[in-house]
């Protein structure tokens, strides 16, 4: 396995504190010791590839050779594979980017879009739409000035989630799913039999809310999701509705399209919803928290906040007064016991009545806004990893709201050098949303983690960056590494297999190799102190070494 240093341990960080030369327009735009330990995944929407780059925008791999999507969503599976959506299909590729599997959803009668989410069994849980007809919505309560038009030639698109598990190299078994068809209420016409007041049924969702007949088509364009999975439970994000709503993924899938069953006992009823009250015929506008936002998700158990969901507010639609346009993160606290969520007696509202934490603030000189896609992610250190999906930037912000490391992707389908202007009206760097993975990730354990070159052709900041989370003593039972941090002498052991080792300097360059050792001793004591690498690979038959291991060395 590859061994990665944990945040707990000595902790080691070298960092620019002066600036040379030109000040960087792409790639690293700034870098401080407060950044979260981890890889950054993302997929521009004009490029073909996607990039997985360490905190001093080094890359460490790339998967490439897909076509640009309408969503250009990627995430790595436990097992380091990446999976990404195209269009109305999923790509799994590993490592090396070969194929593994593909599935186009269409088989399905769904049209997927957005986001998706790789469960902890390897499925994978999406967000997709059917296509009902004017009399199935006319049987619903809509009202028929919301269903004719909007594209659709009567045609009316309605949001669920689906969850498939990969079969094959090119099939797939649809093993659950839901949908807001099955959980609607109205108070349009008392001849459907979903007819109540809206405030009656604050676990469904009124099918004319958002009801013009501009929206007639796309009605929910649901845009965020994310699982939950000590709760077993789903949370997804509407933009439309400026809401997001929890539901029960404990149900079967009969029990998914019903108001009882499952843990939480309400079926596939919302179990929460936050963030818009009129929604569900309470409050005002002056009560509404999001407008039009993406990308919703909790905090990792063991993370500062546990428990308490993240969110990316555009604004796109508010009323700014002649203010210059801003967008907010926010973090939720739900205050849910044993998953179960509060609705307040005074106000017959769900719980909580304000925000627990909101940034917005300035990168680098401009107000953070981006008026469609982007994502906020907690890290374990308590940072906000944020991704601007207009601009392509990716920030860090600290508990104290002080930016501690920006990075501008320079990626469109070419790559901009240093200098040139990223943000300009034609850049097309856009991302939907990024993913920050902690060095430890199950994924990253079997394959060579080594920083390669920056993307762009050149950086001040990425060239004396030197990123890493602390050092000890290697052990595993193949072999031992020690000392390390190390004075002069570094010892490598090994019980049963022999070694190729490479030791190389923060670029790559090659510094001491040896071939076929069982033991070694490698004398350190000319090498200018700063960070290395040391990577070997085990022998598996009499002529080839296979598995590539790379620990980080530290020269004192």
């Amino acid at each position: 396995m590859v061994f990665v240093y944990k945040c707990s341990l000595i902790l080691i960080f070298v960092f620019p504190m002066l600036l040379f030369g030109q000040d960087p327009t792409v790639g690293l735009i700034e870098y401080t010791d407060e950044v979260s330990d981890g890889y950054i995944l993302f997929t521009p929407l004009s490029s073909e590839s996607t990039y997985l780059i360490d905190n001093c925008g080094k890359k460490i791999n790339e998967w490439d050779g897909l076509e640009p999507s309408n969503s250009n969503l990627a995430l790595l599976s436990p097992d380091g594979s990446l999976v990404r959506s195209s269009f109305n299909s999923f790509y799994q590729l590993n490592w090396e980017n070969e194929l593994m599997w593909s599935f186009d959803v269409a088989t399905l009668d769904l049209i997927r879009h957005h986001d998706f989410h790789i469960m902890p069994n390897g499925n994978i849980l999406f967000i997709a739409s059917k296509v009902y007809s004017y009399q199935e919505m006319i049987d619903k309560g809509r009202n028929p000035n919301g269903i004719n038009g909007g594209g659709g030639g009567g045609g009316f698109k309605v949001d669920g989630i689906y969850e498939i598990k990969p079969t094959g190299i090119d099939e797939a078994e649809l093993v659950w799913s839901w949908n807001f068809y099955d959980h609607l209420v109205q108070n349009y016409t008392t001849a459907a039999e979903n007819y109540d007041q809206i405030s009656n049924q604050p676990r469904r969702l009124d099918v004319n809310f958002n009801g013009e007949e501009g929206n007639a088509f796309d009605w929910l364009h649901c845009n965020g999701i994310d699982y939950h999975p000590a709760l077993d439970q789903i949370i997804i994000s509407s933009r439309s509705t400026c809401e997001f709503y929890i539901i029960d993924h404990s149900t079967t899938i009969e029990e998914a399209a019903d108001t009882t069953g499952g843990i939480y006992g309400f079926g596939g009823d919302f179990l929460w919803r936050w963030g818009n009250q009129v929604a569900y015929g309470m409050g005002t506008n002056n009560d509404q928290k999001f407008w039009e936002q993406h990308d919703p998700k909790w905090i990792k158990n063991g993370y500062p906040n546990e428990g308490m969901i993240t969110v990316y507010n555009n604004l796109y639609n508010y009323d700014f007064d002649g203010v210059q346009p801003f967008s907010n993160v926010h973090l939720i606290d739900p205050n849910a016991q044993d998953g179960v969520y509060s609705i307040i007696d005074s106000s017959n509202t769900f719980a909580p009545t304000d925000f627990h934490f909101t940034y917005s603030g300035e990168v680098v000189g401009n107000n953070m806004w981006s008026n469609i896609m982007s994502n906020v992610e907690s890290m374990s250190n308590g940072n906000l990893f944020v991704c601007q999906g207009t601009t392509g930037e990716m920030f860090e912000v600290n508990p104290d709201k002080e930016i501690v490391w920006v990075y501008q992707n320079p990626v469109r389908e070419f790559i901009y050098n240093q200098g040139s202007n990223p943000l300009s009206l034609s850049s097309a760097v856009d991302i939907f949303i990024t993913t920050k993975y902690t060095a430890d990730f199950d994924g990253f354990q079997n394959y060579d983690m080594m920083p390669q070159d920056i993307l762009e052709d050149e950086n001040n900041i990425s060239a004396v960056c030197n990123w890493t989370v602390g050092v000890e003593t290697f052990n595993n039972a193949d072999f031992s590494i020690y000392p390390n941090p190390v004075d002069d002498v570094l010892m490598i052991e090994s019980v049963n297999a022999k070694y190729s080792i490479l030791l190389t300097d923060i670029f790559g360059k090659v510094l001491l190799e040896k071939n076929g050792s069982f033991n070694a001793t490698l004398d350190l004591s000319g090498f200018d102190t700063g960070v290395y690498f040391l990577s070997f690979r085990k022998m598996e038959t009499s002529s080839d070494y296979k598995t590539r291991h790379t620990i980080k060395v530290i020269v004192k």
